[in-house]
């Protein structure tokens, strides 16, 4: 996990990161520094769709997960697993494996 611990506290607590944790960020995606994109679905703002459109400019895989088990798993381990599939699937695909 290399996302700025600022970043990070800043969207769960709703509110938009510094501007330095911002540039750190993408930063990040700018210079393949990560594999993925993990994308919080539940968390979406403007700060987090601009750093979603940029991994996908520059070919890094984005992966949405959730907090919350999805309408439609049948069970916490299938909803679980679904994401972890989808992880996998992505790391796979990342240019930097």
């Amino acid at each position: 996990m290399k996302t700025p611990p600022g970043f990070a506290r800043a969207i769960e607590d709703g509110v938009d990161p510094g501007a330095a944790d911002t540039v750190a960020m993408r930063r990040l995606i700018t210079n393949h520094d990560i594999n993925v994109l993990l994308y919080n679905v539940q968390t979406v703002t403007p700060v987090t769709t601009e750093m979603r459109s940029l991994a996908k400019q520059h070919d890094i895989p984005v992966v949405g997960v959730s907090e919350t088990m999805r309408a439609g798993a049948s069970t916490y381990q299938q909803w679980q697993r679904s994401q972890l599939q989808n992880l996998l699937h992505a790391l796979q695909q990342s240019r930097n494996p």
